[in-house]
């Protein structure tokens, strides 16, 4: 659970990492009103694309880091519940949040050992939501981080 502060917003998000996101929410969103201008994302990330190259049963680290665009949207907004989903199994329930300031941090996080050899490519989906169901998300979520590894054969 998140203090009304921007500065504990990304450990929640590292602790998403580590847990994932707990299922779909079903149901259908509304579509947007043509009148509302689109928001922009709520956090920015460095690089914008994360990649690497690891040798297949091992393990690569890999840092992102995250940095939140706007402070004031969270400034007095009480509980807020980071998740990430990686539904393809690419990077280990696992990860490290380091605070850089309280607007930046940098995550550490791992691919999985089990990759076989080849190329890794999708998206990490970073939600920011109200409440544990997700029932309502912050402005500027959800945001996608591409990802593009290789997984090249044991030698």
């Amino acid at each position: 659970m998140l203090r009304p502060r921007s500065v504990y917003l990304l450990p929640l998000l590292l602790a998403a990492l580590l847990t994932g996101c707990g299922g779909g929410g079903g149901g259908s969103a509304a579509a947007p009103d043509p009148g509302t201008p689109a928001v922009s994302p709520a956090l920015s990330f460095n690089p914008a694309t994360v990649r690497g190259t690891v040798n297949a049963g091992t393990s690569l680290t890999l840092n992102v880091i995250a940095s939140v665009a706007r402070p004031a949207d969270f400034a007095n907004a009480g509980t807020v519940v980071a998740s990430i989903v990686d539904s393809n199994g690419v990077l280990l329930p696992t990860a490290q949040l380091i605070r850089d300031s309280d607007t930046q941090y940098h995550a550490v996080l791992q691919t999985a050992p089990s990759l076989a050899a080849g190329t890794y490519t999708g998206n990490l989906s970073v939600r920011l939501c109200r409440d544990s169901g997700c029932a309502s998300q912050f402005p500027g979520s959800p945001m996608l981080l591409p990802y593009s590894l290789q997984s090249r054969p044991a030698s």
